[in-house]
């Protein structure tokens, strides 16, 4: 009992463990996430609030600059002093007037910051502008008609006699019917007159470009006397403290508690004045979401530890199945190892889902080779087995790939097929025995986006794993995937013969590399090859395959071209089969030409053919000719040969030929009939026309072409050869410009 009573101890242990990890050290971090928060959010405030007075700063300064600048320019104004000297306003003559207006045009122009800048004159009640003057009703209508401050407030302003500056902010209805912010400053032109009348100078200011629209509070005041300069909202302490504060710290950033509340701080000193910019901000407000994110925190992390606590202890009074019982259930035999039933659950069953995986990877990898290598008459897999094994095409366009190296492991399968899924591709991996092959299904956008991003991919790939890709192009539908299968293995297949040749990747850089390549057969190699075969020389016969297959290599054709190559070679040993003695066979050799035109390798179609000729040569070579036929032979192949040398000379005819050979027309013909079916002249023409198709493919004139090959008229040559290719010459010659002549 003590050894399953400490089982279930443990169990429990792991699962506050658990629950722990699970649950409060998330938590934990949230905590700390949090008051980490708190002070970097705290420190990008005063951060902000530093840049702000900065801000407020430079552009009070200037302004500042602007304002002095303007009422020292107009103090010295000599037109401006003589208005000022006046006794009165009756005694002001209209061209003085006009004079101090222009010396005011001329002294305010070029001042941005400044929206209207007018000159008052209390006592006369006059007001001179940059534009005109008169009093100050006439200049109220004029610039704040519809403000939200009235004439007798205005008007009490501009009357009153100021030591420094006077703020004051207001609003104006626009034409358009907007609310536009505006800050009226009220500065004396001079303190002390000396012989001249007290004036003000009135500056109207835009207020968003004062940097005061904002969220922070901003004040100014005056260092010495204590006096608040501008405030854009109430300021709800005395300065006193706060003052104090920086002269005493040399402080420009702090936080610090006023009057019961704690506030940050930014401040800047004037560098023309005894004037403080400060920014201050209520910590509280600021502050308040990041302080309840914390609290909450905190809340959460009491009761999930008192949860957790509860949760335990109640699952201390539960009874749990001990790990003999579980093993009895799953084995029908007792524990005898170490752990707990958990432990020992889970091991079962992640030993079934991995059996599971492996079924369902196998199952998956036998249906995407099934696609691939399906041909025209059969069925695609269902496509509910397929989507039940995690094969799901989102488009119809695919690409198949080939790996040069014969095994490729689990792992490096994976990572190729991540290396695609990186690039919104899905890829599946199929092992059909003798290399491995991947099918791409991608999204259907810009074609050549896609063959660039499958060649980055393939570039990893050999970069990192050492392997090497190999491409078909395009194919717009799965039904014909056994085609890309075909296109992917003869660029591998081409790679693999042409060693010396820039590696393709795609089926059409290798068709772009051997564009206008064709396969080498002349007529002379066929003939050899079909007189080997009709004495039963299988070795010449073999040699000479190897030979011209080995020259058309060299050439570095593709593999489809040289596929028909070995189909102009078995259409060859069809035809000297056909011609063969019936009696000589008891039973035909079988020629099966479709491996030619699919995917089997030329390897495997040369040994077919082989295997063919080996059946002819044996079954000819069995039955020994006499001395006659050895004779009759011998003379054949010499008329052959003359035939083969002389067959450009239009005077070339049986009688011609039977002279050559001391032999009559009939004895000739009758010879020439026991080993080739054809007729002497028919055997001509056959020639000719062999040779002058060689002559067209290198655009040739007609009448040149026929007299090169023997032929008494163009004519002539027009009908024989209609008759021999069922074309005429001129559509060959099309044909070949086209490109569709092999």
């Amino acid at each position: 009992m003590g050894k399953h009573f400490s089982n279930t101890q443990s169990i429990e242990v792991k699962w506050f463990i658990s629950y722990m990890a699970v649950f409060l050290i998330p938590l934990f971090v949230f905590v700390f996430i949090s008051m980490y928060y708190v002070s970097m959010l705290k420190g990008e405030i005063q951060y902000y609030n530093t840049l702000s007075v900065g801000q407020v700063q430079i552009y009070w300064d200037g302004l500042m600059q602007q304002a002095s600048s303007i009422s020292e320019d107009l103090a010295n104004s000599p037109p401006v002093s003589n208005v000022l000297k006046s006794e009165n306003r009756e005694s002001l003559e209209s061209y003085d007037l006009f004079l101090a207006q222009q010396a005011m045009a001329k002294i305010i122009s070029g001042h941005e910051k400044l929206e209207e800048v007018i000159l008052y004159i209390p006592s006369f009640d006059l007001a001179i502008g940059s534009n005109s003057y008169a009093d100050s009703h006439l200049f109220y209508n004029a610039y704040l008609q519809g403000a939200s401050m009235s004439y007798e407030e205005y008007n009490t302003l501009i009357m009153k006699k100021y030591i420094s500056p006077l703020f004051l902010d207001f609003s104006v209805v626009t034409q358009g019917g907007g609310v536009a912010k505006k800050t009226l400053m009220i500065k004396p032109l001079r303190l002390i007159p000396r012989g001249q009348v007290y004036s003000n100078v009135v500056f109207l200011l835009d207020r968003e470009r004062m940097h005061t629209e904002t969220t922070r509070n901003i004040v100014v005041f005056d260092r010495n006397r204590l006096d608040v300069i501008y405030y854009n909202n109430t300021v709800p302490f005395g300065l006193s403290d706060v003052a104090s504060y920086v002269d005493s710290n040399k402080e420009n950033v702090f936080d610090k508690e006023v009057e019961g509340e704690s506030y940050m701080f930014a401040t800047a000193n004037s560098d023309i004045q005894n004037w403080t910019y400060m920014i201050y901000a209520d910590k509280e407000t600021f502050l308040a979401k990041a302080v309840l994110i914390q609290k909450t925190f905190f809340i959460c992390l009491l009761f999930c530890f008192v949860t957790g606590i509860a949760f335990v202890l109640t699952l201390t009074r539960k009874s749990y199945k001990r790990v003999d019982t579980v093993l009895r259930i799953f084995e029908d035999k007792p524990f005898e190892g170490k752990g707990d039933e958990l432990s020992y659950i889970g091991d079962s069953i992640v030993r079934i889902q991995n059996e599971k995986k492996e079924k369902g990877q196998f199952l998956q990898s036998q249906l995407i080779l099934s696609l691939v290598e399906k041909q025209h008459n059969q069925k695609v897999p269902d496509k509910n087995l397929m989507a039940s094994n995690g094969i799901d095409f989102s488009s119809t366009y695919f690409f198949v790939l080939v790996c040069r190296e014969n095994e490729v492991s689990e792992e490096t399968a994976k990572a190729i097929i991540a290396l695609f899924k990186d690039q919104g591709m899905s890829c599946f991996c199929f092992r059909p025995g003798s290399y491995t092959g991947f099918l791409l299904n991608v999204p259907e956008k810009n074609i050549e986006e896609e063959y660039g991003l499958i060649s980055s991919v393939m570039l990893a790939v050999q970069t990192h794993h050492s392997l090497h890709l190999y491409s078909s192009d395009l194919h717009y539908t799965p039904l014909y995937l056994s085609r890309a299968l075909t296109q992917a293995q003869d660029v591998l297949s081409f790679t693999l013969r042409s060693p010396k040749t820039p590696e393709p990747v795609f089926y059409r850089d290798m068709i772009k590399m051997v564009r206008g390549r064709s396969f080498e057969y002349s007529i002379e190699v066929e003939l050899a090859i079909a007189n080997a075969l009709k004495i039963g020389d299988e070795k010449s016969v073999l040699e000479t395959i190897s030979s011209v297959i080995e020259v058309n290599i060299e050439k570095e054709i593709t593999p489809q071209v040289l596929r028909f190559l070995m189909l102009n070679i078995a259409g060859t040993v069809i035809k000297v089969f056909s011609r063969l003695d019936e009696k000589l066979f008891s039973s035909y050799p079988e020629i099966n030409l479709h491996p030619i035109l699919q995917n089997t390798s030329i390897d495997q179609v040369k040994e077919d053919l082989e295997e063919v000729i080996h059946q002819i040569c044996e079954v000819v070579s069995r039955n020994v000719v006499s001395v006659q036929d050895q004779r009759d032979l011998a003379l054949y192949n010499l008329v052959v040969a003359y035939i083969e040398e002389h067959f450009c000379d239009k005077n070339m005819s049986v009688s011609s030929i039977a002279d050559e050979m001391n032999l009559s027309a009939v004895n000739l013909s009758r010879l020439f009939k026991k080993y080739n079916r054809q007729l002497i002249s028919d055997y001509i023409n056959s020639a000719r026309i062999v040779y002058a198709k060689r002559l067209l493919k290198e655009d040739g004139n007609l009448d040149i072409v026929a007299e090169k090959c023997g032929f008494g008229s163009l004519r002539t040559f027009m009908r024989v050869f209609k008759s021999e290719e069922a074309m005429t010459p001129g559509n060959y010659k099309d044909l070949i410009k086209s490109g569709k002549e092999v």
